[in-house]
């Protein structure tokens, strides 16, 4: 029930930044050098999950993370965490990654990606994936506190 009402919470606040709030998506204020940095964060996420280094992949998540599934499944972080420690990931590619800006603190990463491994056993298949990560500055550090994954149509 917790992590309903915290996922709740973040596509609230997901909504009112996309529906003209005070957070509405202005032209980016990054520079390029930290825009290319949000997407190296992601890049990094992907390295240490074909690693298998789940301590380097916890540290990249918020303590209140969200993670939405292509099939519904809902998770906080901790179980997240549980769950990709099935991922036996030997490879990806990433495409197409923009930075949108919603505020000096809140950035959205959008892009696809196909990946090869296996997953609780099971081969993935290269099914494309568009994915969106939102990023929060924290102390100064960016953090992602939302991820969802949806499969492209062919």
């Amino acid at each position: 029930m917790k992590m309903v009402r915290r996922a709740a919470m973040v596509m609230l606040l997901s909504a009112l930044a996309l529906l003209g709030s005070p957070f509405t998506a202005k032209p980016a204020q990054l520079g390029q050098t930290e825009q290319a940095a949000l997407v190296q964060l992601e890049k990094q996420a992907w390295e240490v999950a074909k690693q298998k280094d789940w301590q380097a992949y916890n540290r990249l998540l918020s303590q209140d993370f969200v993670w939405i599934d292509d099939g519904g499944v809902l998770l906080g972080r901790e179980p997240f965490l549980k769950c990709i420690a099935d991922l036996d990931l030997t490879d990806y590619a990433m495409e197409g990654a923009k930075v949108t800006l919603f505020s000096n603190n809140v950035a959205m990463l959008t892009y696809k990606v196909v990946s090869h491994g296996k997953f609780a056993g099971q081969t993935i298949p290269p099914t494309p994936f568009y994915v969106g990560s939102e990023y929060l500055r924290r102390a100064g550090r960016w953090v992602n506190v939302f991820t969802q994954m949806t499969t492209a149509k062919q």
